[in-house]
């Protein structure tokens, strides 16, 4: 038994929310290190980014939240897509055939931001987008960059190497 229509569009629009905030609250915060200058010989001296430590939380929980979503993600099994109607042999007008196109796409896509996989897909690339972002942000600067961007870095690029071991891995059957 399937969740009801509402159900599932406010599930769709918590995830599509929970992603803007992880976009704007990481996004932030690599505004605020590719601005920052360290100071070591002001008093106190300042060679790392500081970032108080609600802010740290916000972005530990966002970044460990789609880590474990996305992660999740990739051990089930995704539905088959239904094939695409082609539109061949077709005896409307091209203006019949430009509104019903409309209309179907409209409808299309309000299924496919419902559906796991566009969430999914969604969701695995902003999580690699902003964790290489971040890990080649770090590389260059780790003496300046604040923990959590050296831990989200390092768990990005654990999940790189996960995502090639999965692709290089024959799979028995």
């Amino acid at each position: 038994m399937s969740a009801p229509p509402v159900a599932d569009g406010l599930k769709a629009l918590g995830s599509l929310l929970f992603l803007a905030v992880f976009v704007a609250a990481w996004g932030d915060l690599l505004l605020d290190f590719r601005d920052f200058s360290p100071t070591p010989d002001a008093s106190p001296p300042v060679p790392r980014m500081p970032v108080d430590d609600f802010r740290v939380g916000v972005l530990g929980t966002l970044a460990t939240t789609l880590a474990a979503a996305v992660g999740a993600l990739y051990g089930v099994k995704a539905a088959a897509a239904e094939p695409a109607h082609l539109g061949l042999h077709d005896d409307r007008t091209p203006w019949q055939r430009v509104r019903s196109a409309i209309r179907s796409g409209a409808a299309r896509l309000a299924r496919a931001v419902r559906d796991v996989r566009f969430i999914g897909g969604l969701s695995t690339a902003v999580y690699l987008g902003f964790g290489v972002t971040v890990l080649l942000m770090t590389l260059g600067r780790s003496a300046e960059a604040p923990e959590v961007m050296t831990s989200f870095a390092g768990s990005a690029l654990a999940f790189l190497g996960a995502l090639f071991t999965a692709a290089t891995t024959r799979r028995p059957g």
